[in-house]
């Protein structure tokens, strides 16, 4: 028989792979997103421009990535 203390241990267990799981995907489609702006800058500096609006996640998204493209933009562009 499976005890009260397993079951809250199990279900502790399948929150926390669930939370991991969510982490992981979100950080592979940002990765991806950001593949996707770097492969051209001069085109896709307008977007990130446009980004920088008032709401939450929006500010979230450009605080984070305007960094990683300017970082990346000039070396891709001296290519």
């Amino acid at each position: 028989m499976i005890t009260t203390e397993q079951a809250s241990s199990d279900s502790n267990e399948l929150k926390n792979n669930i939370n991991e799981s969510v982490r992981v995907t979100l950080r592979i489609l940002l990765a991806l997103y950001m593949i996707e702006l770097l492969r051209d800058p001069k085109k896709n500096i307008i977007l990130l421009k446009s980004l920088k609006t008032k709401t939450y996640w929006d500010e979230i998204f450009y605080c984070h990535f305007s960094l990683l493209y300017q970082e990346h933009s000039a070396i891709i562009l001296k290519t």
